[in-house]
Parts: C-alpha cells; sequence; structure tokens
C-alpha cells in the first residue's frame, strides 16, 4: 500500500464547499446503540452516557493523532481509514489520541490531548470480524473529531482486465480500502460502466457478451441479471438516481448518441437530448432532478451541460480553466462536479462548484467518484504499466493505493448511492 501526502498539487478550495466546521459537534450524546447493516453483517457500537465539546477543526487540515495499543490487520485498517479523511497516524506532536481498550474486548477511548486534555469517548464493539470492528472505530473517530460520516464501511464497483492485455474484463465490488474483493461477473469479454444503488442492491454495468454493448442489471441479492438496454448500436453509461427508481444512459436507438432516462427496472424510455454532437457519461444530482453530462457540442471538444431530469433546460457548465471535460461525478452534497480533464495522452482530476467557475485541478488520473461524505474520491491512475484504483482526501491532497494489483488493470470505480 502506497501513502503520499501531495502537499505540492495545486489546491482544491472549491468556494462554498466544506465550510468551517464551527464548533461542530458541540454536544455529543453518546447514549447510543447504533446498528449498520451492510450486505447481510451487523455490528453493535456500545458506550456510556458522555457529553464533550470538540473544538472546530478546520477541513483542510492534516489532524495528527496517535494510535495507541492496536497492532497489525486493525491498526493497517485504522491508519488507511483515517489518513483518507485528513488525519495522520504520528507518535509524535499528536492532538488527538486513541488507546484499545484493555480488557480484552475490542474498543477505543478518544482523547483530546490539547489544554488539559480530555475524553471524547470511550466505546466498544462487537462482532466476528475485526477488520468490520476497526471500520466502526475509525468512522466512530471522524464524526467525532471532524462532524461528518467515515467511509469505513462503504463499498465500491470497479472493473479490471485479468490477465493485462487480454481484453477480458470483470465486475468487482470489495470493500472502499480494496479488500475483501469479490467477482460479480464472469461474462469474459468486455464490460465497463459500471454503476450501483447500494441500498437496492442494484448493479449496473455494460457487457459485450453477446456482442453488442447492452446495460445489464444484476441483482446482488437475488443473482438474477437482465438486460435493460439492448438496442442495435450504442447502449452504455449507466447512471443509478440517487432514489434507485431511474437510470440515465447513452443510447443510439434513434440513430445519434442521445442522453435518455428510463425505469430503473427497464422501460419507460425517455429522450432527454436532441443534438447533432456525441454525449457521453451522464450522472445525476444528489436530489435527482438534474443530470451532468459531456458533450461535444463546443467545435467537437467535450465540455459539460446540465439538463433537467425531464429533459428541459439544457445549458452548459460555465468551467473556467477546462478545455475538455469528461466523466463527471456531482459530489453527494451537491455542492461540487469531480470530471476528468484530457490533455493529450494525460488525465487529470479536476473538481468545479456545481454551478460553475473556476476548477482546480487536482491529481493525475480519471474516472473520479465522490465518496458519501463528499470529501474523498476514488479514482484511477496510471503506475508505469499498471493501471490502479486511488482514493485522495480532497481538502489535504493525501492519498493511497489500493491493494488490487494481484487482480489485474483496474479501472472505472464506482462508490454506490
Amino acid at each position: 500500500m502506497e501513502f503520499m501526502c501531495l502537499k505540492n498539487r495545486t489546491s482544491c478550495n472549491v468556494p462554498g464547499r466544506h465550510p468551517v466546521l464551527a464548533g461542530w459537534p458541540q454536544k455529543l450524546s453518546l447514549a447510543i446503540i447504533l446498528t449498520g447493516l451492510v450486505f447481510g453483517k451487523s455490528w453493535v457500537l456500545q458506550s456510556q452516557p458522555l457529553e464533550v465539546k470538540v473544538d472546530p477543526v478546520r477541513e483542510n487540515d492534516v489532524i495528527p493523532i496517535k494510535l495507541s495499543g492496536f497492532y497489525g490487520e486493525v491498526l493497517s485498517v485504522l491508519e488507511f481509514d483515517l489518513s483518507v479523511v485528513g488525519f495522520r497516524v504520528t507518535s509524535s506532536g499528536a492532538v488527538f489520541e486513541l488507546s484499545s481498550s484493555a480488557d480484552g474486548e475490542f474498543g477505543g477511548q478518544l482523547m483530546d490531548l490539547r489544554g488539559n486534555g480530555k475524553r471524547i469517548f470511550g466505546k466498544k464493539y462487537t462482532g466476528s470480524d475485526p477488520r468490520d470492528q476497526a471500520h466502526a472505530l475509525a468512522d466512530d473517530v471522524v464524526m467525532s473529531i471532524r462532524g461528518i460520516p467515515g467511509i469505513g464501511r462503504t463499498k465500491i464497483l470497479f472493473r479490471c482486465e485479468s490477465p493485462v492485455g487480454s481484453r477480458k474484463y470483470e465486475i468487482f465490488m470489495s470493500d472502499f480500502d480494496g479488500s475483501r474483493p469479490r467477482q460479480l461477473t464472469s461474462d469474459k469479454t468486455v464490460v465497463r460502466d459500471p454503476a450501483w444503488h447500494a441500498s437496492s442492491g442494484m448493479v449496473y454495468y455494460v457487457s459485450y457478451l453477446k456482442g453488442n454493448p447492452d446495460i445489464v442489471l444484476h441483482n446482488l441479492r437475488s443473482g438474477q441479471r437482465s438486460a435493460i438496454a439492448n438496442f442495435g448500436g450504442t447502449n452504455s453509461g449507466p447512471a443509478v438516481s440517487p432514489d434507485g427508481s431511474r437510470l440515465a444512459m447513452i443510447l443510439t436507438r434513434d440513430g445519434n448518441q442521445e442522453l435518455y432516462s428510463a425505469l430503473a427496472q427497464g422501460g419507460g424510455f425517455q429522450r432527454l437530448t436532441r443534438t447533432s454532437q456525441l454525449e457521453v457519461s451522464p450522472c445525476w444530482s444528489p436530489a435527482g432532478d438534474k443530470i451532468c453530462f459531456s458533450s461535444e457540442q463546443a467545435g467537437g471538444r467535450p465540455l459539460l451541460y446540465t439538463i433537467n431530469a425531464d429533459g428541459t433546460g439544457m445549458q452548459s457548465l460555465k468551467i473556467s480553466g477546462a478545455n475538455h471535460a469528461t466523466e463527471p461525478c456531482w459530489s453527494p452534497d451537491g455542492k461540487s462536479i469531480a470530471f476528468t480533464q484530457t490533455l493529450g495522452k494525460n488525465f487529470s482530476v479536476f473538481v468545479v462548484p456545481s454551478t460553475g467557475g473556476n476548477c482546480q485541478s487536482i491529481i493525475q488520473g480519471e474516472d473520479p467518484h465522490w465518496s458519501p461524505n463528499s470529501r474523498t474520491l476514488v479514482f484511477s491512475r496510471r503506475i508505469g504499466d499498471k493501471r490502479v484504483l486511488s482514493v485522495l482526501d480532497v481538502p489535504t491532497k493525501q492519498v493511497k493505493d489500493l491493494p488490487l494489483s494481484s487482480l489485474g488493470n483496474c479501472t472505472q470505480p464506482a462508490w454506490g448511492n
């Protein structure tokens, strides 16, 4: 696993995004029992009543934290999870300390070391898997100090070419940190454009299994698959709406390559654009009322456009600093859009306010996709001849590569809605 802090890259402090945490959380009641359900597994968090006050922490500050009494896999999980939401694990100069329980049960105590020091929380976790318990603990640290949900218990989809150079791909799912990858398809052909709605367990992707690029729905719970769009020509770019009810896609069913929407289970097709140029890469706004996509209307150069979900109000997204924009992804908080900027054979990830304006270069790479807390990006990049997936904490520029190299070239990651 590679870790680095990209302090010398261009900053991405997009106006209006992630305001300074003005004293959040002021008071955090820990008299809770939280049960999380992820694909049939649950973990219960137990704690004692306690009121604490955490001083404000700015979103772009790297927070030094000390981890005491954790070892092996648990320590690795905590370090990974915290680093990609702006923490730096250190043995000196820490302003917070997370220590393990001393009674043999899995748990952690979080201390604020500033001033006279104070105990923020003490929690114990039940469950059979140390990784799951460590993810839950890391998420609680993130919520307590940064005031945003952690991403430790989230999952991603992606595609992998295996063996490298074979032009044969499959869709995989893993924990967000790349652990426990699970192969979902066995098409042994070209597959691409994975998208999914996590709460309903519906996965969408494009498969050439029958010779034509068809959009396929794969139900994670039942294992059943069905064709959503298998018209002659192009069927590509499936993007599921935040509520899971509709699917945006690119079709050539009426001749030109246009943006469409349909019911998530198939049928109800509605053509949204009517242009003479090519449309690609749709994504939904978090409210589900708009779609952002790339179109070659500006003299053959792909730029970003938005349109209402009913096909009205199409307009260009005014971006200063980018002239070849593709693969947009709207952040769940609605404030930002990440996209890929192409410069010859080079690709870079940019971020722009969702209303348009000045964009900022984040890192070399492509296929950006926002985490559910709108702070971290997963993306793909080239390291030598390999294509790898990485996660980036946007405000602090800390990045880690996912340990998926044994699977082959991995691209097109997607966090679930």
